[in-house]
């Protein structure tokens, strides 16, 4: 078989065969075979492999398409990257297995497939990576911008804003609408926006609308939001006239009459709203004539309805008002923010999708895609429940481009898995594309090859049977319709054995809300706070997950929870009980307890005032190194934070950071130490953006999200973050989550695709009836969304695992079933059973499911391997365009070296043990005048318990180092007297000699200077500076090696030449920084492991 390639295309062909003959001829000249289904929509549930089938489709077009033409987009970089993961191993197994080969083939189009077309498929995809267009939306948005960002208005040369620099543009943009705005317009708008009330910051209310609606704002025109009803209050005689007459007439005493002079109070007091939602009025209202039993007169009918006249303007008018004040209030956010991101150059993502979707109603997708260097025949959309409908604007005319003949369309996903609403999915889309697109086929795939039947059996009984479910009021019919459509799901794992349980947590019941002391709270008395349940939650969590691991170990466990703030609770637990666990996607360093107490202290240095911060810093056992232990010493305070600037002006936020880590390391566990070397190299980021404000480190801090290093059988995460994982075993504590929650404002679209035609912000069920009747339905489809991704989530959760499924909920005496995912679990597997503490309402399949004999090895979780650094050819003087960053350590010496020397991972327990020797060192000033604690040593350590360090074993041989003749030398006052052991000019040794002489003693001195062309940056062990008279006269540099050193001399003498451009360059270092001479700067290493001391500079 021969390949041929013609520019960027790849054609296949066998001479003397007619396989292709079957195919078509596009237009410009490729021979192409027909799909079998050119346009495919699939629904494919969890775990049916819709990655597989995007793969398989992918390499059915590659066959016979250059990889240029095809498009294939998903929502994270993530889920992209795994998709051409999945392609490239798919070929490369296809060309070297014949079983794999066989299980392609038969997923792809086209003629039978050959091992060496696989190869050759391979090799033209690997040579090509650069032109492959597998990305997602956002980047394949981006570039489409960037190729004719004149012609739709973009700033020439914009780039994409990070979140910090978007918030902060936002937050000036807020600034300058209240300085523009007249006070009396910006007090009554304020009003109208805050319902009246007047208690709130007028810059926090602001930014809070421009949260909550911007989004909004952005997809609905000005319309939806002034669509209310035109309604006219009655003149203050016609109330009066009403009153009275209500209230004269004759009513036999009882309930009605209560009810009426009730009424008549509340309407004297003007509080008309309420009228409709209770009473007398509720029941006109709703057509009825009786209350309590009793007829109503039809003339205090015609009053009641009278009235309403005015109670439904009560209503709708202040609505109406906030509502309109809102859109008014975003429109002059909006002009302001965009022009702001003009001058800076900056957009969001949603700009360029906007920007785009405006755009593209007017330009031809071919033409776009001429303009992009390669027109797209064949799209390939994952995830496609997640799209919104302004994504779906954009790729509409290349959807129809594609529909053409020749060409072809394919997306996946699932409308069971959209959990996105909140970011703008809308799985409407999912069936309104088979009316739009001509000649789509729709598949449906429920056979899972995930998980084994236990877990499909009950996620089927599940949702099912949920609608039994007999307290969810009105989100009865959106579970009725969910429940009656889903599709019981199969599974291609018939062998795995599995486990699934509903288990009630042995914990206290806790209240519904806290205690106020009031009679109605004595049966809330006895039961726990909610903050207390939670606590005693994550502790349970912890237990359980130990257990799970020593009844399956080697088995992968995710812990998913609702909240990113459970996150790092929950992980706490873990490694308090020894367990190795990991995040998803990472987290805010603000679930450190350590990073908290440094944003605080910086928060302080930017407002002395913030009274919070203090508190925080001074109650702290830091505040005490840090001199500040009275939070209410405003003058400590002052002087703290002016400081902490001075120091940060200085240093920068990276050395700050570092020399406070090294003074809250004591304190902190193994997680503690890791998350805040993390911030250091968050503050070493920073320092490229820096500002005057540490209050702008500390928002950059707060929205940068970090993972934890390591890898781990246990990973702890939300359940948005697992879509698209899977584990052994899935614990899931956190089901409590409401299914509908009032939302913020409601929307009504008249299509799926349509944008909203009218927007209303939050009011009760009961306001919703005083609209119009097409308007109504705004409450319904608001809540509608809302419980399906409510039941989204559920499902992900749920289908997340492989073998074993543990759904734990805590203990209820309430009779009543919550409108919770709890609620729909307990009606659906546990209908009727009472939830008391450590029961088990549900079970299916064996406990013991891990030992069953068909299960494959289990997961082995390897440590990090130590960095592998390759040093690349030294880039010509002539190209360079800004200072080369180099590292002392970088300048030890070069050398070749096997390959297996630098992959083996048995050096790490040497890396952590040669780091807390330095911390040790770094305790040590002049060892004539004492030595550091033993506790101190130990509470150094007890960061590296966890990386199986003896630090028993290590705290002896740190001593018996320090007991060395040569070692203790040299770290003592004493040996710098005589000037003997430094290697500095005869007349600098003269000078110390004669006396006297002051020395100032550095340890970890960071530094940053510019020598020769370079940036030179590190940290030197321990720095002497010897002064005469004030005068610098000479320097001593001291770096220890903790390093197993040979025994043979000449091996000796090669490692320390070794490190004798280390040396050198922290000798240019000082030399640049304190303007010494360098032949009066000397420069040691001290060999702790043999008790030497080598002088190499």
């Amino acid at each position: 078989m021969s390949r041929t390639h013609t520019g960027n295309s790849v054609s296949t062909q066998e001479a003397g065969s007619s396989e292709l003959s079957e195919g078509i001829l596009r237009e410009d000249g490729v021979q192409t075979h027909s799909l079998k289904t050119p346009r495919q929509l699939i629904r494919a549930s969890a775990g049916t492999g819709k990655t597989f089938q995007l793969s398989s489709r992918y390499i059915s077009i590659l066959r016979t398409t250059p990889v240029d033409r095809i498009l294939a987009s998903t929502f994270t970089r993530k889920a992209a990257g795994e998709i051409l993961e999945r392609i490239l191993v798919r070929l490369a197994r296809a060309a070297t297995s014949q079983k794999y080969l066989k299980e392609l083939a038969d997923s792809v189009d086209g003629p039978p497939l050959r091992k060496e077309e696989s190869l050759q498929l391979l090799k033209g995809l690997t040579e090509q990576l650069h032109r492959v267009r597998i990305s997602t939306l956002d980047g394949f948005f981006a570039r489409l911008a960037t190729t004719f960002s004149l012609e739709i208005g973009l700033p020439a040369g914009w780039s994409m804003l990070e979140d910090l620099e978007a918030e902060l543009l936002r937050d000036v943009a807020i600034g300058q609408m209240l300085s523009e705005g007249a006070a009396r317009n910006i007090r009554q708008l304020m009003e109208l926006l805050d319902k009246g009330k007047s208690g709130r910051r007028v810059h926090d209310l602001i930014s809070e609308k421009v949260t909550s609606f911007y989004s909004l704002y952005r997809r609905s025109p000005r319309s939806a939001w002034d669509r209310f009803p035109q309604v006219h209050y009655l003149t203050e005689l016609e109330q009066s006239h009403l009153i009275d007459d209500l209230a004269a007439f004759p009513l036999p005493d009882g309930p009605l009459k209560k009810a009426r002079d009730k009424d008549c109070e509340t309407m004297r007091t003007s509080d008309w709203a309420c009228l409709a939602s209770a009473g007398p009025m509720k029941k006109v209202l709703e057509g009825e004539v009786v209350y309590n039993r009793k007829p109503i007169p039809p003339e205090v009918i015609a009053i009641y309805q009278r009235i309403h006249a005015h109670v439904r303007a009560s209503i709708i008018r202040p609505w109406a008002d906030q509502t309109r004040a809102t859109w008014e209030l975003l429109a002059h956010f909006d002009q302001l923010f965009k022009d702001l991101k003009r001058d800076y150059r900056g957009l969001q993502f949603d700009d360029v999708t906007h920007t785009l979707a405006t755009a593209l109603q007017e330009a031809q997708a071919d033409a776009l895609a001429f303009r992009m260097d390669g027109g797209i025949d064949h799209l390939l959309l994952d995830e496609f429940q997640d799209t919104s409908p302004v994504q779906w604007d954009v790729l509409r005319p290349f959807a129809d481009l594609v529909c053409q003949p020749g060409r072809s369309f394919f997306c996946v996903g699932d409308v069971k898995q959209a959990i996105y609403g909140w970011r703008g999915g809308e799985a409407a889309i999912f069936d309104a594309i088979e009316h739009e697109l001509p000649g789509i086929e729709s598949e449906t795939l429920a056979r899972s090859y995930r998980s084994a039947p236990v877990i499909m059996d009950t996620v089927t009984r599940v949702f099912q049977e949920m609608s039994r479910h007999d307290n969810l009021g009105d989100c009865q019919d959106v579970v009725t319709a969910w429940a009656h459509k889903f599709p019981r799901h199969e599974t291609a794992r018939t062998e795995f054995s599995g486990y699934a349980c509903l288990k009630v947590m042995p914990l206290p019941e806790a209240s519904e809300e806290e205690s106020e002391g009031d009679e109605s709270n004595d049966e809330n008395s006895a039961k726990l706070s909610k903050s207390d349940a939670q606590s005693l939650m994550y502790e349970y969590v912890g237990d359980y997950v130990e257990q799970l691991l020593q009844e399956a170990p080697g088995r992968s466990i995710g812990v998913l929870v609702r909240t990113n703030a459970s996150i790092g609770q929950i992980i706490y637990e873990l490694n308090r009980r020894g367990i190795a666990a990991s995040e998803e996607g990472g987290n805010p360093l603000t679930d450190s307890a350590a990073v908290q107490l440094i944003l605080s202290l910086l928060r302080l240095a930017d407002h002395p005032g913030h009274t919070i911060a203090r508190f925080h810093v001074a109650r702290s056992s830091w505040g005490a190194d840090l001199g500040f232990t009275d939070y209410r010493d405003d003058v400590q305070a002052d002087q703290l934070a002016t400081h902490v600037r001075r120091c940060l002006l200085q240093q920068g936020y990276g050395g700050c950071v570092h020399r406070w880590m090294k003074q809250l390391a004591p304190h902190c566990d193994a997680r503690e130490l890791r998350r805040l070397k993390q911030l250091e190299a968050l503050a070493d980021l920073y320092e490229q953006r820096l500002t005057l404000r540490p209050q702008d480190f500390v928002r950059f801090v707060e929205t940068q999200k970090v993972q934890e290093p390591q890898e781990a059988l246990v990973r702890v995460m939300t359940i948005h973050q697992s879509k698209g994982l899977e584990f052994d075993s899935v614990v899931l504590p956190e089901l409590g989550a409401n299914l509908f929650r009032p939302a913020s404002y409601y929307t009504l679209s008249d299509e799926p695709l349509a944008p909203p035609s009218f927007v209303a912000l939050q009011r009760s069920q009961s306001a919703f009836r005083e609209l119009p009747t097409e308007l109504q339905a705004a409450y319904s489809q608001t809540l509608g969304r809302h419980v399906e991704e409510s039941l989204c989530v559920l499902y992900v959760a749920l289908t997340r695992a492989v073998h074993a499924l543990h759904m734990l909920i805590p203990p209820s005496t309430s009779a009543k079933l919550p409108r919770t995912g709890i609620g729909l679990l307990r009606a659906a597997l546990a209908y009727g059973q009472p939830v008391t503490p450590g029961a088990v309402l549900f079970e299916a399949g064996d406990p013991d499911w891990a030992r069953a004999s068909e299960l494959p090895e289990p997961t082995t979780i390897r440590e990090p391997a130590p960095p592998l650094r390759i040093q690349l050819a030294a880039i010509p003087e002539d190209r360079k365009r800004q200072l080369q960053v180099v590292t002392p350590s970088h300048q030890e010496g070069l050398r070749r070296v096997r390959l297996s020397q630098v992959l083996p991972m048995g050096n790490a327990a040497a890396l952590n043990r040669g780091t807390l020797f330095h911390n040790w060192m770094e305790q040590v000033r002049w060892l004539d005048e004492g030595r550091p604690s033993e506790a101190r040593l130990r509470q150094l350590a007890r960061g590296f318990d966890s990386d199986k360090l003896n630090v028993e074993q290590c705290l002896q041989q740190f001593q018996q180092m320090l007991r060395q003749p040569d070692i203790a030398w040299c770290l003592s006052r004493q040996s710098y007297l005589g000037g003997d052991n430094l290697a500095v000019s005869p007349a600098v040794q003269q000078q110390i000699q004669s006396g006297p002489v002051e020395f100032k003693l550095e340890t970890e001195r960071r530094f940053t200077v510019q020598v020769d062309g370079d940036l030179i940056s590190g940290s030197i062990d321990r720095l002497v500076r010897i002064y005469r008279n004030s005068q610098l006269i000479a320097a001593d540099i001291l770096d220890f090696k903790t390093d197993s050193l040979p025994d043979d001399p000449q091996r000796l003498q090669e490692r320390i030449e070794f490190y004798r451009g280390q040396m050198q360059a922290y000798v240019r270092a000082v030399s640049r920084l304190f303007g010494l001479d360098p032949q009066n700067i000397s420069a040691r290493l001290v060999l702790l492991s043999i008790g030497r001391v080598e002088n190499v500079k």
